[in-house]
């Protein structure tokens, strides 16, 4: 979970993003409206403005022409001043062909003006020493008599433009700082349930109970947050579904060895009993000294004894329980687990060899558990293992694990069926000789236990290995011999 936590922060969260694309839209949207709108403006005001001095050409048109064909050019001069006299106008000229008619020049007006012929009516833009004029032209009497042409200064509309242009960005920027706060906000309302969905999914353990998003939206992704609670409440019920179906496959295991086991424990108990009903015969007839009918008393009771041990075994093996960890000495455990298949090795006439190495080792697992793991295993080995054949348990301790080994001499496993052989209910024995459930319950042990079980296949027979962590609280301690000694027993 740790290193799932460590990863998501390395990205920007989602709320960031969204606030981030909505603040660039923002941004990009008021420049094309500051663009956009100052175009249309200065387009707006070089209209008006060429329509007012469209009239104003329309309005001098016919005292000019009057004043030419009477050829007044004091009046003409009169009428040219009185045009100059609006500050807007920066010339205007009465032109025949290409010589000037009046001699009254404005104030801004260019040294030298192009050529238009006589019957030009069109709207121009001049550019003289950094300044832009717009020059209106009209014909005199249809051109017969000259060109009128006024010049109207556009700093003016510069000025306009500029003006506009700053009451449009001072308003993009209120607008971007709304639009960057309105979007930090619906960006963080829009993400509060996929964060709080993220933090369900870093924490979230089918074991445990599953808690609410507490997510009230009735929008699409207020769908998926109760989507997602439902998921995980299905996920939990199915982990418990799981785990009830594990452990009714290892209660079945548990009977069905459980039943292996009493039928070879059914020797063990015989030979007692018939030593105590022989000394209960002796007993019976009287005729014994005071001497031997001590010792056939304290027979009865070591055959009793027997018969105890036996039956506890057998209890403590079959006897269901949840998992209980507990430190155990690992030796302790192969010695239980050797003890229970025991009289079925005799029986077969196979060999049980034990084997440990490495000083004392404690492990925290559960005891009975880990037994019935074993037995699993010894009672497959057992089942391929000819008479007079020989099956290995041994334990060791290897980097910090423990591990127990089960090898055999047998045939060994197909290659086609060692893919399945930890699949619930496959079995290749006879029918009636195996549930088929016994590797697949070692192997839910050993995984709740945080182990794995592993499979060897050498040139001849099986080896299993069961290899457990020794975790939090497990410790491995120096040599110490047992007192049965420290090499390998053969049990036959």
């Amino acid at each position: 979970m740790k290193q799932r936590q460590k990863y998501v922060k390395r990205f920007i969260p989602v709320w960031v993003k969204l606030a981030l694309y909505g603040s660039l839209g923002v941004v990009l949207v008021h420049s094309l409206h500051i663009v956009v709108g100052n175009t249309l403006a200065t387009r707006a005001l070089y209209e008006l403005m060429n329509r007012q001095g469209r009239a104003l050409a329309r309005a001098l048109v016919p005292r000019l022409a009057e004043a030419l064909l009477t050829n007044d050019r004091l009046r003409a001069e009169e009428i040219v001043s009185g045009a100059l006299v609006n500050s807007s106008v920066a010339w205007c000229a009465v032109y025949r062909g290409r010589r000037r008619w009046t001699t009254t020049r404005g104030e801004h007006e260019p040294s030298q003006l192009h050529h238009r012929a006589a019957d030009d009516r069109e709207t121009v833009i001049v550019a003289w020493h950094g300044h832009r004029f717009m020059e209106v032209a009209e014909p005199l009497l249809e051109g017969g008599a000259g060109l009128l042409r006024i010049g109207f200064r556009l700093d003016e509309v510069r000025d306009a433009r500029r003006l506009l242009a700053m009451l449009l960005g001072s308003m993009a920027v209120v607008a971007l700082v709304l639009g960057v706060v309105a979007a930090v906000l619906v960006a963080k309302n829009i993400t509060v349930p996929v964060r709080a969905m993220l933090e369900a999914t870093g924490r979230f353990d089918p074991a445990d109970e599953p808690r609410r998003l507490g997510v009230a939206s009735r929008d699409e992704i207020g769908i998926l947050a109760r989507h997602f609670e439902e998921m995980m409440i299905r996920l939990h019920e199915a982990h418990k579904e799981r785990q009830q179906l594990q452990q009714r496959q290892i209660e079945t295991e548990r009977l069905a060895v459980l039943g292996t086991l009493a039928a070879g424990l059914a020797h063990e108990i015989n030979n007692p009993l018939a030593g105590m009903k022989n000394c209960q015969r002796r007993l019976a007839s009287g005729k014994l000294s005071e001497d031997k009918r001590d010792r056939y008393v304290e027979l009865i009771g070591e055959g009793i004894e027997r018969v105890e041990e036996l039956v506890r075994r057998l209890l403590d093996f079959a006897r269901p329980a949840p998992l209980e960890v507990e430190p155990v000495e690992v030796r302790e455990i192969l010695r239980r687990a050797a003890a229970l298949v025991q009289p079925l090795f005799e029986k077969k006439r196979a060999v049980l060899r034990e084997e440990s190495s490495g000083g004392e080792t404690v492990l925290r697992c559960d005891r009975h558990r880990m037994e019935q793991a074993l037995v699993n295993l010894l009672l497959n080995a057992l089942h391929v293992t000819e008479e007079g054949g020989e099956v290995v348990l041994s334990v060791a301790s290897q980097g910090g694990e423990v591990v127990f080994s089960v090898a055999d001499q047998g045939p060994g496993i197909p290659p086609q069926y060692r893919a399945r052989v930890t699949d619930p209910f496959f079995t290749t024995k006879k029918p009636g000789e195996g549930t088929g459930l016994g590797l697949s319950v070692t192997q839910n042990i050993v995984r709740a236990h945080g182990g794995r079980l592993e499979f060897e296949f050498p040139s001849r027979g099986t080896v299993v290995r069961i290899r457990l962590p020794l975790g939090h609280g497990d410790r491995a301690v120096d040599a110490v011999e047992s007192p049965a000694g420290s090499g390998p027993s053969d049990k036959a």
